[in-house]
């Protein structure tokens, strides 16, 4: 009898647990549901642009966009002559990844033709790049020659990028993009020993009176177009140059 007892005991105590056990992994998957539910949710709401319900701890920037290229690319250049000059082959290559770098970043925003210039200038600043790693010798006349065929690839992205913004009435970006296409286009012809007339300097007095940019200058559309064109025959001029260095 205290047997029969004793056995229908650890049954009952054997069921409870088993229900128990069902009943915990029934809230777990109900919990998981619930969890994929939200994250569901969640993804949906980002893919269209909104604001999730529920975000807690969500924090809205401010960010104010800036043209990378005005400065960084020649300071590059610059830094890979002084390097070279110094006999510091692995410091020079690495300033010349970096203007590398600037080229693919451009590369990624320029249409099909400048494109395509960017790639080549790349290309070759690569080449120069590993010889200079390497220990190969590099002659100084054509890394400064290459130095300014990939200067002359950006001028002709900025201008081109100039021009759009002006055929779309943006008068803001077209006259930044026409700075940083003199600045490259000044920084090719030195490198190049090519000539060009001092009316260059005056896009700064235009655009940057103050040796940067003025958000305050007022950009005559009239004045701008002409610049344009002005600075689309410089480039002209500087390409015939370049192609007999070759």
């Amino acid at each position: 009898m205290k047997r029969t007892s004793f056995a229908v005991a650890t049954l009952l105590v054997a069921g409870l647990a088993s229900l128990m056990l069902a009943d915990d992994a029934k809230k777990k998957t109900d919990v998981k549901t619930d969890v994929k539910a939200d994250v569901k949710a969640n993804v949906k709401a980002n893919v269209k642009g909104e604001k999730p319900k529920a975000a807690p701890g969500w924090v809205i920037l401010e960010e104010d966009w800036w043209f990378p290229f005005r400065y960084d690319f020649a300071e590059s250049l610059h830094n890979a002559r002084v390097h070279y000059r110094a006999k510091e082959e692995r410091a020079a290559a690495g300033e010349i990844d970096k203007a590398i770098s600037w080229l693919k970043y451009a590369e990624n925003h320029a249409d099909k033709a400048t494109a395509e210039e960017l790639s080549t200038a790349r290309a070759d600043l690569f080449d120069f790049s590993m010889a200079l790693k390497n220990g190969k010798p590099v002659v100084a006349k054509k890394l400064e020659a290459a130095f300014a065929h990939a200067s002359a690839a950006l001028a002709r992205h900025h201008h081109y990028k100039s021009s759009e913004a002006f055929a779309k009435g943006d008068m803001r970006a077209a006259s930044s993009h026409l700075l940083s296409a003199v600045e490259y286009l000044r920084a090719a012809a030195r490198s190049a020993n090519h000539e060009y007339g001092n009316e260059i300097f005056s896009f700064y007095d235009d655009y940057a009176p103050d040796g940067y940019w003025d958000e305050t200058v007022v950009i005559e559309k009239s004045q701008l177009e002409s610049n344009l064109t002005q600075v689309e025959k410089e480039l002209v001029k500087l390409a015939e140059q370049l192609k007999s260095d070759r």
